[in-house]
């Protein structure tokens, strides 16, 4: 007669063997949810916006409305079949021969680290109430703003319609 092959110290074996798979399963699905909560608790959202436009102030901003900061990674701006890596590039061209635009702007380029709830000028105009910035802003212009998390996440923001990250930023 064949002996019964479970016993008390298979079962106890198995069932210790069983729940040791099951807590770590636990433990993989806890570090998960973690490992999300700190990408989130430092996600940063990057928009731009325009404004003024009617006032006599027109200007373009670039907000991290994010909880995070965000550290710009490539800033391109395209404009008359023209591509400027630096504002001031761009406002150079844009004002050449022209005294009658007086323009400020801020050096947003790589590297920049823009914290959360932190508002940063583009580009942006006083005195203008023939609106030649927003004429300049709403024609041929694109900007496009590569940035990442402190994680290493990157975004994707593009003001340009046929680029992908249209008006929000897109997660690379």
């Amino acid at each position: 007669m064949a002996k019964s092959s479970w016993n008390s110290d298979k079962i106890l074996s198995l069932s210790a063997i069983f729940i040791s798979v099951l807590t770590l399963m636990v433990f993989i699905y806890q570090t998960r949810l973690i490992r999300k909560q700190q990408y989130l608790s430092v996600y940063p959202y990057v928009i731009y916006g325009a404004g003024g436009y009617g006032t006599g102030e027109n200007f373009l901003q670039l907000t991290n409305s994010g909880i995070g900061p965000a550290l710009i990674k490539d800033v391109e701006i395209s404009y008359d079949d023209k591509k400027f890596s630096y504002i001031y590039e761009f406002v150079d061209y844009i004002t050449e021969g022209d005294s009658t635009i007086n323009l400020y702007y801020s050096d947003i380029t790589a590297g920049l680290l823009i914290p959360a709830d932190e508002t940063k000028a583009i580009v942006g105009s006083l005195n203008d109430h023939e609106n030649k910035l927003y004429k300049v802003l709403t024609s041929d212009f694109k900007l496009e703003i590569k940035y990442e998390s402190i994680y290493g996440e990157e975004w994707l923001l593009s003001s340009s319609e046929d680029m992908e990250g249209f008006g929000i930023p897109i997660k690379k």
